[in-house]
This record gives C-alpha cells, sequence and structure tokens, in this order.
C-alpha cells in the first residue's frame, strides 16, 4: 500500500497538466499531520518541481484535524480569486468547524469558490459522512479514489475540466 507515492505522483501529474496548458497556478499546500501542523508551500506558483521542493519532507502521522486544516486553508484564500480547494483525506476526523468553514466561503465566494473532496484508499473510514458534510457545505463534489489509478483518472478529470474551463467556479462565462 503506497498511497502516499500515488498521492505524489497523481499531484505532480496534475500540476503538469495544468503547466503545459500555460497556466500559472497559485497553490498552498497545507498538511496536518499531528505534529508540527504547517505549509508545505504557501502562495506560490506551482511548477514541475513542487511535489519534490515542497511536499516530500511530509510523512503522514495520523490524527488529521480537518477544522485547522480549513482554517489554515482559509487564511490563504484571496475571497476576489477563483478557488479551487482539493482536500484529500483518508476519512479519519471530526468535523471541528470545517463544514462551518467550507459554508463561509461558498456564501462569501459563490461561485467563485470550488471544493472537491476526495476519500483516498480502499481503507478509507466509514462512510465518510463527516467529509460529505464538509463537502455539501462548501457546495462541493465528492469522490472516492480507492486506488492510485482512481486517483490519478480524478486529478487528470479535474485538470482537464480545468484547462477547458469547465470545473466548477471556472466555467466559462457567457
Amino acid at each position: 500500500d503506497n498511497r502516499l507515492g500515488a498521492l505524489y505522483s497523481c499531484i505532480h501529474k496534475f500540476i503538469d497538466l495544468r503547466t503545459q496548458k500555460g497556466c500559472k497556478d497559485t497553490v498552498t499546500a497545507v498538511m496536518t499531520p499531528r505534529s508540527p501542523r504547517a505549509f508545505a508551500a504557501e502562495r506560490m506558483v506551482a511548477d514541475k518541481d513542487f511535489v519534490r521542493n515542497h511536499l516530500l519532507s511530509f510523512k503522514p502521522t495520523g490524527n488529521e484535524n480537518y477544522g485547522q486544516a480549513f482554517i489554515d486553508a482559509k487564511s490563504k484564500i484571496k475571497e476576489s480569486e477563483e478557488t479551487v480547494v482539493i482536500f484529500l483525506t483518508d476519512g479519519c476526523s471530526s468535523d471541528r468547524g470545517a463544514s462551518s468553514i467550507t459554508g463561509n466561503l461558498r456564501s462569501a465566494m459563490g461561485n467563485k469558490f470550488s471544493l472537491v473532496c476526495i476519500t483516498l484508499g480502499p481503507g478509507n473510514y466509514g462512510n465518510n459522512s463527516t467529509v460529505e458534510a464538509i463537502c455539501r457545505a462548501g457546495g462541493g463534489t465528492m469522490k472516492k479514489a480507492l486506488s492510485g489509478n482512481e486517483l490519478g483518472a480524478t486529478f487528470k478529470q479535474i485538470a482537464i475540466q480545468m484547462n477547458t474551463g469547465t470545473f466548477g467556479s471556472l466555467k466559462k462565462r457567457k
């Protein structure tokens, strides 16, 4: 079970698809290991070395805190900018205010805010009702990725939709 390797590979491919299209995405990566909590990257333009330079040093430790993760993410979001939040989890935490935060972001930003919640791995916990509630509050889309291939397909689909302007808040305006 190399979920972390599969995850990093998928993120790399996602960024590669976006940069090949000429996109200059501003990225923040919030990591919520038990301690220390950290930003792997804060509002920087993603490039082909993003995963190697910013994510590889983080190892999962369990005990994620969804509320704190969304507090941290919200602190980096500029409400005037179109924003896509991709929330990756194994589904093992309580809400701790995350639903309220995603709901408030959706209310404040409207269609400029898009949320995709992805639960990872065949061992993801329970029925993921907590993650579903966070996603629903933010007007998001819920996905499950039981394998590295499914995760890769999900990331590729998101990148293609973003590239073509058919994804959530990035839909072309008439």
